[in-house]
C-alpha cells in the first residue's frame, strides 16, 4: 500500500502545484484589476466596503479549501475567507477583520508570521511557497504551504499583503514515505523501473545501473525507450496486454544474458499504478535476479534423475536376482529332497543298519 500510495503522489503532485499556481493568479489577477478603483483612499472601510462589492471574488475566495486572507500595514486582518475563519474557530470571516495572528496562534508562532509580513512590507520581496508548522483549532497541528505577495497603491508604495496558505501535511507525509521507498528501491539489489501507462521508462535504480552496466539513458539508446522493446521475455506484449485488462499485478520469468555473457534467470513482477478512477497511471516493475535458485533447482533435479536412474537400476538387479536364486532353488530342489531323504533313513534306522 505504501508503494502505491507513495506513487500516485507522484502522479498527483503537479496537477496540486499547478492548480495552487492558478489559484493564486486568479486571485491576485482579480485582486490587481480592481486595485485601482479599491485602494484609492486606502483605509480600512473604504477597502471593506470596496471589497464586499466584488461578489464573484467573495465567492470564489470562500468556496476554497485554503487560508485567503489580505492584510494591512500593521499586519492586521482585513479580509478572511470562511476556510480559515472555520480553523480557528470563527463562524464569521468578519469577527477576524482588525485582528492580527497574536490573537490566534502562540506568541513565537505569531512573531514569525509578523516578522515575515513586515520584512514583505519593507523589501517588496514576496514569499513563496515558504513550509511552516501552524496549530489551528480546527486540525491541530499541520504544515502549511504559505504564499504572500506585497499589494501597493497608485503610488507603487506597499499598502499590504495578500496571503494564501495550504494545508500540505498528507503530501508531506506522502513525501517523506516516497523518501524512504525511494532509498530502499535504490539500494536493493533488485532492479527497480517506473513506467509510465504505455511502458516508456521514466526512472530507474542503482540496482538497474548495476545490472546492465549503464545508465538509463545509455541503455535506452541501446534497446529502445519502451519495455515492449527492450524486454528479454518474448510474451511481454501478451503480459502487458493481461495487466491492462486486468489491472491487477502480474509475475513471470525469463531467461536472458548477463552483461558477462552468462545465462541468467530473472523474475519479474509488474504491478499498475492506477489513478482514483481506476485508470493505470504507470507502471512499476520490480526484477530480481533468481539465477542462484534457478541452478539449485537445476541441480536438485539432477540429484533427482539420477536417483531414479540408480532406483531403477537396482529394480533390475533385484528383479535378476530375484530370477537367479528361483532357478537355483529349482535346481537343487530335487538333490536336496533326496538327501534330507537319505538323511531322516539314516536317522532313523542308525541302530539297525549295518
Amino acid at each position: 500500500m505504501v508503494t502505491v500510495f507513495a506513487f500516485q503522489f507522484i502522479l498527483f503532485l503537479p496537477w496540486l502545484l499547478a492548480g495552487l499556481a492558478i489559484t493564486g493568479l486568479i486571485i491576485f489577477s482579480i485582486l490587481f484589476a480592481q486595485q485601482n478603483r479599491v485602494l484609492k483612499q486606502f483605509n480600512r472601510k473604504d477597502l471593506v466596503n470596496n471589497l464586499k462589492k466584488l461578489d464573484l471574488l467573495y465567492t470564489l475566495i470562500d468556496n476554497m479549501p485554503d487560508w485567503i486572507y489580505i492584510k494591512d500595514r500593521e499586519s492586521k486582518f482585513i479580509l478572511a475567507n470562511k476556510h480559515m475563519a472555520n480553523s480557528h474557530g470563527i463562524e464569521n470571516p468578519e469577527v477576524m477583520n482588525g485582528k492580527t495572528d497574536f490573537d490566534y496562534h502562540p506568541e513565537e508562532m505569531a512573531r514569525s508570521f509578523y516578522d515575515d509580513e513586515q520584512d514583505i512590507m519593507k523589501s517588496g520581496v514576496p514569499i513563496v511557497n515558504k513550509e511552516e508548522k501552524v496549530v489551528d483549532k480546527l486540525n491541530g497541528e499541520f504544515v502549511l504551504s504559505t504564499t504572500k505577495i506585497p499589494i501597493r497603491d497608485k503610488s507603487r508604495n506597499i499598502v499590504g499583503i495578500v496571503g494564501i496558505g495550504r494545508d500540505i501535511t498528507r503530501q508531506k507525509e506522502a513525501e517523506k514515505r516516497l523518501k524512504q521507498l525511494s532509498m530502499v528501491a535504490s539500494s536493493t539489489e533488485n532492479v527497480v523501473v517506473v513506467m509510465d501507462k504505455d511502458g516508456d521508462f521514466e526512472w530507474v535504480n542503482n540496482g538497474f545501473e548495476a545490472r546492465y552496466g549503464c545508465t538509463m539513458q545509455e541503455f535506452i539508446k541501446k534497446k529502445g525507450l519502451n519495455l515492449l522493446i527492450n524486454s528479454s521475455n518474448e510474451n511481454i506484449a501478451e503480459i502487458v496486454g493481461e495487466i491492462n485488462k486486468t489491472k491487477k499485478p502480474y509475475t513471470y520469468s525469463s531467461r536472458t544474458r548477463d552483461i558477462h555473457g552468462n545465462d541468467a534467470w530473472y523474475q519479474t513482477n509488474i504491478t499498475p499504478i492506477l489513478s482514483e478512477d481506476g485508470e493505470i497511471n504507470s507502471l512499476f516493475l520490480i526484477d530480481s535476479d533468481i539465477t542462484g535458485i534457478k541452478k539449485a533447482d537445476l541441480q536438485i533435479k539432477q540429484q533427482k534423475y539420477e536417483l531414479e536412474s540408480q532406483r531403477d537400476q537396482l529394480r533390475k538387479l533385484n528383479t535378476r536376482k530375484d530370477r537367479l536364486f528361483s532357478i537355483i532353488a529349482h535346481d537343487l530342489k530335487n538333490p536336496f529332497l533326496s538327501i534330507i531323504g537319505f538323511s531322516d533313513l539314516l536317522k532313523e534306522g542308525y541302530h539297525d543298519l549295518k
